[in-house]
């Protein structure tokens, strides 16, 4: 804000500022005020007959008011020398710059008039105390003014805010309302307001302006465009961007009518019409009102000025937004160079610029780099602002945000804690950015895994926006969205619906449905469904998600990257991994030609890749894409990250199916202590690593160790997420399938329960977890000889994912698996192989012939033809069997033992013994060398062979055999 320009009257005891000529003419109405007119330029100067004996005049300083036409009673002005004025002094003496002596204006005759009773002194000096009055009213209106602005300049709202309302009523005492002075004092109140976030009020000390300047001065006058373009700015603050471009169209044909097409003013509101086409997504017409207002500004500026750079800026921003990062930055960049040549290095303006370049190596992954840059404005801004000014708390908040992308969280709530400090002193509790630092803050408690606290700071946001800006804002539906977020982690599922249909309701209301930032709402609630499992809703969404930023952005923008990765997951999720793999190359290719190798999308790209063909089988390709990711956001990240971790941590699960249970168990150390240091013992992802370490050692058949491992995860989520969460459910499982492996299947049967119980109550009846939870219990059943039962349950398991995901999906499959199973267990070996060729037909057309679960469906059937005498067939099922695991698991995999152990007793079956006796040898060496020597696997095997050399008679190699299993057993 400019400080008005100032005109200096003096007298022998007053000195007063006033800010323009309607203040002098004011003035000049007293009686005493007479005229001298510039014989040189013919101008007219104003002068004030003395208040003091001797009939000396003093002069006016007219600087910067060159528009002062001579008054109507020109009778009463005289001619005088030319008169220059020394700026520099306050004085009362003009300095004249000849030797002629400076005439008063003689005083008009009076009539011959009688006083009585001294009544004509009296009435002069009546006048005198005016004038006196008057300058003292303006002269403390001027310095308050001056004082606002300073303040303003600080930051300080209130204070300036008292000292402009001090300024206007003095104003309004001597001026009265019709008075341009007054209008420039209800601008500058409603700059303040707009700072304060409060644009009701502040659009209404603009409408005040604007009605005096259309009164004062008609409706073509620039001030009155600059009314409007304020108003505007309110407008558009408003979220009203309709509005706000009517109002800046008035004041462009004002500005273009008064000043010319190329004044700086006309460039001025270009540049506001490129920032609304900018929140409307028009990317396209913002970029041409931008343009012309650069072009305009290199007309009258050159082109090294700030208000290039501005412009330039401006330019950036849009490019950005299109997702042209590299453009952007070297736009922003060039505005720096400009700043740096005509401001100097410890100008605000280049803040600014450090602002714009660290957000964009913020956005690429480059966190160092945008902590210098970030870093850089901060230093400029306290070399000029006091430490407590709002800008100090918008560099902490940046360099806050950074610090949570690198996983560097108690850091990142420090700094932003420190934010909120300085913004409720400076701004009060109700002001939008203290609104936007809770939301920080609340995003950094809920990735610590603090969810209630999370909450309710996020509550906090939501109140602040809704005071100021009422239900129907968009900047409320963002914060719905993050609540929505939570809710989801809390398994809340239905008030996360509600939250989420909260923010619906605003966005399509203030945007309509195909506007792009509805696509990131519509994101949020993908997420959602696919937590509940309502695949089909989020993939429904998704390609909504997709259609619109196709259009809005095109293909080549990392927003249309994204919605290809959450396709390829839910893709995933659906077992349609091929379809998974494909959506997710199209966002790798993006992401890459976008941000090159070595960003942090890039490595969740191939992480999410590596999950896929881990659901594949493709076990060793998935381990490459693990390490890719590692790769890159070790880089970027370092060892010291959440994000590292899970890496650690799925490498751990893929060693896991591998059954290389030990290396598995080095990675969910590694993973363990990562966590541990970055996130605390109390949080849920350490939790998880728990569960599987222990799921590890349940594999290497240590379950009392595994047991250890499944508790300290369930004290650590009853804590931190509470009992009724769908991950307390998952360690139940995990407790109950060590309590099963133990021999305990009735306590094995109640975890199994309380797993159920929670799923139902979170996730409800036809969700796969719940599912999920038929087969285990059905699975200890079975084991219990409880065949109805068993059945009964996975029957209830086929049920529902029929219904819940179609006839043709994997887990359809496996629920006809399971219920072979039961039958075969029962004698029915007929309906047991229609169910087992069910499933291998659904996974062969799911999968493809090389999938491990086609390869169980084979030894399955295998058992089946076994068991009926049908050994040719039976071993024709084991022969493609082994082919599959051998090619997806190596040689020396478990699951090859086993089927080489069914295929030797077929043969021995059939007669073939040397045949049986050399598959059984060939487990025999797997088993020894994935379990050592005392394992139930290995005792078989042992039993297998004895029993071979029994039937050929070779009875010393038998008993020897026997008694190396009875050993191990």
């Amino acid at each position: 804000m400019e400080s008005p320009k100032t005109v200096t009257i003096v007298d022998s005891d007053i000195v007063c500022d006033v800010s323009n000529q309607s203040e002098f003419r004011a003035l000049l109405a007293a009686e005493d005020a007479k005229y001298l007119k510039d014989a040189k330029t013919d101008k007219c100067i104003f002068g004030f007959q003395s208040l003091v004996d001797g009939g000396e005049y003093k002069i006016v300083n007219l600087t910067g008011f060159r528009d002062i036409t001579v008054p109507d009673n020109k009778e009463d002005a005289i001619t005088a020398p030319t008169i220059s004025f020394d700026s520099s002094s306050l004085g009362p003496s003009p300095v004249v710059s000849n030797d002629s002596p400076l005439q008063p204006v003689p005083e008009p005759k009076k009539k011959n008039t009688k006083h009585r009773f001294g009544f004509g002194r009296s009435l002069k000096k009546q006048k005198e105390y005016k004038m006196r009055r008057l300058y003292k009213q303006l002269q403390t209106a001027s310095s308050c003014h001056t004082q606002g602005n300073d303040f303003y300049v600080q930051g300080r709202y209130e204070e300036a805010l008292e000292s402009y309302q001090e300024a206007l009523q003095n104003r309004l005492e001597v001026l009265g309302i019709r008075n341009q002075s007054v209008a420039d004092l209800y601008n500058n109140i409603g700059n303040v307001l707009c700072d304060q976030d409060k644009p009701v009020e502040a659009l209404e000390m603009y409408e005040e302006a604007l009605t005096i300047r259309l009164e004062v001065l008609g409706d073509k006058h620039p001030d009155v465009a600059m009314a409007f373009y304020l108003m505007a700015s309110v407008k558009q603050s408003q979220g009203n961007n309709d509005e706000a471009m009517l109002l800046l169209e008035e004041a462009l044909a004002i500005q273009v009518e008064s000043l010319g097409r190329n004044h700086a003013d006309v460039a001025d509101t270009c540049d506001a019409m490129g920032s609304v086409m900018m929140d409307q997504s028009q990317w396209e017409g913002a970029l041409q009102y931008l343009q012309k207002a650069l072009e305009i500004r290199q007309e009258n500026f050159g082109s090294c000025h700030p208000d290039i750079a501005t412009t330039i800026m401006d330019i950036g921003s849009v490019l950005d937004h299109q997702g042209n990062r590299k453009e952007a930055f070297g736009m922003f960049q060039e505005a720096l160079s400009i700043q740096l040549e005509f401001l100097g290095v410890n100008h605000l303006d280049l803040a600014k610029t450090y602002d714009k370049l660290g957000s964009i190596l913020d956005d690429d992954g480059k966190w160092d780099e945008a902590l210098q840059a970030f870093r850089k404005a901060m230093v400029i801004r306290l070399k000029t602002l006091d430490s407590h000014h709002p800008d100090i708390a918008g560099c902490q908040q940046n360099i806050g945000v950074v610090l949570m992308h690198q996983g560097k969280l108690a850091d990142a709530l420090t700094m932003h804690r420190r934010s909120l400090s300085i913004r409720l002193e400076a701004l009060g509790s109700h002001h939008l950015d203290v609104s936007t630092t809770y939301c920080n803050i609340g995003d950094i408690l809920h990735a610590q895994g603090s969810l209630d606290e999370s909450m309710e700071v996020y509550q906090k946001a939501l109140d602040v926006r809704l005071d100021s800006l009422g239900n129907d804002h968009i900047s409320c539906a963002d914060v719905y969205i993050r609540m929505g977020t939570l809710l989801q982690d809390q398994q809340k599922t239905e008030d996360a619906i509600e939250k989420y249909y909260a923010a619906v309701s605003i966005q399509e209301r203030v945007l309509g449905k195909s506007h792009l930032e509805n696509a990131t709402l519509y994101e949020s609630m993908g997420q959602m469904y696919m937590i509940q499992g309502k695949h089909e809703k989020a993939m429904e969404l998704y390609q909504h998600v997709l259609a619109i930023r196709l259009e809005v952005l095109g293909e080549h923008h990392e927003d249309t990257a994204d919605t290809y990765y959450d396709l390829g997951t839910v893709l995933l999720a659906r077992g349609a991994h091929e379809d998974a793999i494909f959506n997710l190359q199209k966002a790798l290719a993006i992401r890459l030609e976008i941000f090159g190798k070595r960003h942090k999308s890039v490595a969740d790209t191939t992480y999410r890749m590596g999950i896929v063909l881990n659901n594949q089988s493709k076990h060793d390709e998935a381990i490459g894409m693990y390490k890719q990711s590692l790769s890159i956001r070790l880089e970027i990240l370092g060892e010291k990250h959440p994000d590292v971790a899970k890496v650690y941590n799925s490498m751990g699960v893929v060693l896991c199916n591998q059954g290389k249970n030990v290396r598995a168990m080095m990675m969910y150390i590694k993973a363990l202590k990562v966590r541990l240091e970055t996130l605390g013992l109390h949080h849920p992802a350490v939790a998880e690593s728990y569960n599987n370490i222990g799921s590890a050692l349940e594999g290497q058949g240590r379950e009392e160790e595994a047991m250890k491992m499944f508790e300290q995860a369930l004290s650590i989520q009853l804590e931190t997420i509470g009992e009724s969460h769908p991950d307390v459910a998952t360690t139940y499982d995990n407790i109950a399938n060590a309590l099963h492996s133990q021999g305990k299947s009735d306590e094995a049967i109640r975890m199994f329960g309380k797993a159920h119980t929670i799923l139902l109550q979170t996730r409800g009846p036809h969700h796969p977890d719940v599912i999920t939870t038929y087969d285990n219990l059905a699975i200890v059943m079975l084991h219990q000889g409880k065949h109805e039962e068993a059945l009964e349950n996975f029957q209830k398991a086929l049920a529902s994912r029929l219904k819940f995901v179609g006839k043709h999906h994997p887990d359809v499959a496996q629920s006809y698996n399971n219920i072979g199973q039961v039958l075969y267990d029962q004698g029915k070996h007929q309906e047991a192989m229609n169910a087992h060729t069910k499933a291998l037909s659904i996974r062969q057309n799911a999968f493809g012939n090389d999938h491990l679960d086609v390869a169980h469906s084979y030894n399955n059937l295998g058992i089946i033809l076994h068991n009926q005498g049908k050994y040719e067939d039976a071993i024709d099922m084991y022969t493609e069997a082994r082919r599959i695991r051998q090619k997806a698991l190596g040689n020396d995999d478990p699951s090859v033992a086993d089927v080489l152990n069914n295929m030797g007793s077929a043969m021995d079956d059939s007669g073939d013994r040397e045949e049986a006796l050399r598959m059984h040898q060939k487990a025999l060496t797997i088993r020894l060398k994935a379990f050592g020597s005392n394992h139930p696997d290995v005792a078989q095997s042992y039993r297998n062979l004895g029993a071979i050399h029994f039937k050929k008679g070779e009875y010393d190699a038998a008993t020897k055999l026997f008694n190396d299993a009875l050993a191990i057993q």
